[in-house]
């Protein structure tokens, strides 16, 4: 199993602080049975660079940890210099951006076009932060895709209260997926993103450590209890790891 949606540092925004060490937070996977974890800075505001240092240092120490660069567009020199350095040098295996946090739209494409060409020459994934807002909506998504059909966007969250078009933006474009993120507590969510979506658009993710990874893991692995025949064992397995892994170009051991 991957976790593909994690955070290290010491705290969100320099406000809410990290009450777990990537340690810690190692030792509750492994008690979960879930073997590999994407992790990005939580420091996505102040330094990011130096939020992408530590990500890059724990991943050094820890081949479990899969890290993600984050950028911001408005920065497009830094933004570029990011991903150059850890993806393309370094190894890290997708980018993460955090529309609403840093105030810019995912459909405004001159902003957006040098991180979107990176990702499409490193083959990499984008993540984004999913929202009902004017930054990340589902709809925006569904510009941006178009703009740029040969880049994987993960939307995390399914945009909270705009699930429902989260749902059908991904139903109509090849290349968006949805991550599980925050749902935990909404099987009946779940269930259409399955359903409409298709198990091959799903992926297992947490936000972890804010969020209790077990219930995740549950609403997903016991959705059969309230909705009868929604995932086969070979759906769940792509959910639970399969498709981030193949998103990210990982061989599974």
């Amino acid at each position: 199993m991957i976790d593909s949606h994690a955070h290290i540092g010491s705290s969100w925004l320099n406000t809410i602080k990290n009450p777990f060490s990537p340690e810690r937070l190692m030792e509750i996977y492994t008690e979960l049975g879930i073997q590999y974890a994407c992790i990005s800075t939580w420091d996505i505001l102040n330094d990011i660079p130096r939020g992408n240092e530590e990500a890059y240092q724990l991943s050094k120490q820890e081949s479990r940890w899969i890290p993600y660069v984050v950028c911001c567009p408005l920065q497009e020199e830094q933004s570029v210099e990011q991903i150059k350095k850890y993806v393309g040098d370094c190894g890290f295996k997708g980018i993460k951006m955090h529309p609403t946090v840093n105030g810019y739209r995912v459909d405004s494409l001159r902003i957006m076009e040098p991180v979107m060409k990176l990702a499409a020459e490193y083959h990499v994934p984008v993540m984004f932060h999913g929202e009902h807002d004017a930054f990340g909506s589902p709809y925006q998504f569904a510009a941006l895709a178009e703009a740029f059909p040969e880049v994987d966007i993960i939307v995390a969250h399914l945009c909270h209260n705009l699930w429902i078009d989260a749902i059908e933006v991904c139903r109509a474009h090849k290349n968006i997926y949805l991550d599980t993120a925050e749902v935990s507590t909404h099987n009946f969510k779940l269930e259409r993103a399955i359903r409409f979506c298709g198990a091959d658009k799903i992926i297992f993710g947490t936000d972890s450590p804010c969020t209790d990874i077990q219930s995740h893991m549950a609403i997903i692995q016991n959705i059969n209890t309230y909705y009868p025949g929604t995932l086969d064992q070979a759906g769940l397995d792509k959910i639970m790891g399969g498709n981030i892994a193949r998103l990210l170009h990982l061989e599974l051991k």
